[in-house]
């Protein structure tokens, strides 16, 4: 999908009322245990499923504030340090678990940061 149209679809979606539902689906669906709870390790699927490139583990935003070595990707141990650093501070109980408030908050921002970031690109070129 090119970025341009990326950046409109996102754009609609942040605007649109089902985001929550949305959510929900995307939380049912990394919820593998089906405890109602997201571990971190569940959240780092929803971050790789949300914010990297499939290819190359490309940053799109959220991620470029833990690319310490400003390689434009995340190494195995600057994506531990993003996944830990987002997962605490969504996790405004401190329980260890992302429930799905939580969760939706998290997704909403995964989202926002991705629209700063296309933009940004976008405006560049």
């Amino acid at each position: 999908m090119g970025e341009k149209l990326r950046l409109r679809v996102l754009k609609k979606l942040l605007n649109n009322p089902e985001l929550e539902r949305l959510s929900d689906q995307v939380f049912e669906a990394h919820d593998e245990d089906a405890d109602h709870h997201l571990t971190q390790e569940e959240v780092t699927s929803v971050i790789r499923d949300s914010i990297m490139s499939e290819e190359d583990e490309e940053l799109e935003g959220l991620g470029q504030d833990f690319d310490a070595d400003k390689s434009g990707r995340l190494d195995k141990q600057e994506f531990e340090k993003a996944v830990t650093t987002l997962f605490g501070q969504f996790d405004t109980d401190k329980n260890g678990f992302l429930d799905k408030g939580e969760f939706f908050k998290f997704y909403k921002h995964v989202i926002e940061s991705q629209v700063a970031y296309l933009e940004n690109k976008i405006n560049k070129q």
